[in-house]
Parts: structure tokens; C-alpha cells; sequence
């Protein structure tokens, strides 16, 4: 395009439109990265509440069954002496079923835990990269339109020398 002073350079206005126009279409990328992000955090977190809730049962089923097992451990050490015992008293077996199901709910309620503190939605690099851009927007309308070649971003959308590391 040949301007009216005899230059082949776009006008002023044609490049602000295509500067944001370009910007529109990174952060709709950006929100559809961010969207997908969230997504999984979200499907991570169903799982670790899944887990977390499929804990109760074993865990509540087993403390009833000790609360069963001390009540028959009270009785069995009371029995008079001349009563016949079994070879492996109730209560024993209560605690036993006890003991594998508080530990089959442990491990479920450690599982969930932990894959529940993997969940950061805030930690994402399409976040981050989101407040880098617009960090960097920011400063292009406030007049610094230019970056030295010793001068880089940090993440809060500071400028850092390079000479100052």
C-alpha cells in the first residue's frame, strides 16, 4: 500500500488494529489453554474426593468393629476360669476385621490426600503466561515500547537487567 506521502509503511491505525487484533487471538488461545487446564484439575480433584469419601466407609466400619472388639475383649477377661475358650476368642477376630479395614481405608484416605494436594489451579503456564501478557501490554500502553536486548521479563512483568543477575 502506497501511502499519500509516496511510503509503502501500513498506516499508524492499521497496525494498533492488527496489534490487537493478534492480542484478541492470543488470549482466546490463551483462555481455551486455560480452560483445558482447569479441566484436568478438575477431573484430578473428583478423584481425590472419590477417594477421599470411599475412606469413610472402610475407616467408619472399622472403628465400629474395634468398639465391638473392646467390648468382647471386657468380657472375654472376666469369664470365670472353668468356661471353655475357643481357640481364637471374638474379639480377636473382631480385631482383626477391625485392622484390615481401618488399613484399607487408611491407605484410600492417603491416596486421595495426596493426589488431592497435586491440585493447583492457580500454577498453570497458561495463567502465568496470561499475567505475562498482559503484563506486557500494560507497559506497551504506558509508553515503553521498546526492551533493551540486555533487559528480559520476570514473571510479575518487572523489568530485570541482565547485568543485575
Amino acid at each position: 500500500m502506497i501511502t499519500s506521502n509516496g511510503s509503502s509503511q501500513p498506516s499508524a491505525s492499521k497496525l494498533v488494529g492488527e496489534i490487537f487484533g493478534d492480542f484478541q487471538e492470543l488470549l482466546r488461545q490463551q483462555m481455551a489453554l486455560i480452560r483445558t487446564e482447569a479441566l484436568a484439575d478438575w477431573r484430578k480433584t473428583k478423584e481425590a474426593g472419590l477417594l477421599l469419601w470411599v475412606s469413610v466407609i472402610p475407616l467408619a466400619c472399622g472403628s465400629l468393629l474395634f468398639a465391638f472388639m473392646l467390648a468382647h475383649l471386657l468380657y472375654w477377661l472376666t469369664l470365670p476360669a472353668d468356661v471353655e475358650q475357643a481357640s481364637l476368642p471374638l474379639w480377636a477376630c473382631y480385631g482383626i476385621t477391625g485392622a484390615v479395614l481401618v488399613g484399607a481405608g487408611a491407605v484410600c484416605l492417603v491416596i486421595g490426600w495426596r493426589k488431592l494436594q497435586t491440585v493447583n489451579p492457580l500454577k498453570g503456564e497458561s495463567v502465568q503466561a496470561l499475567e505475562d501478557n498482559v503484563h506486557w501490554l500494560k507497559a506497551r500502553i504506558a509508553g515503553e515500547n521498546r526492551l533493551e536486548q540486555d533487559e528480559t521479563w520476570t514473571r510479575r512483568g518487572e523489568f530485570r537487567s541482565s547485568t543485575e543477575s
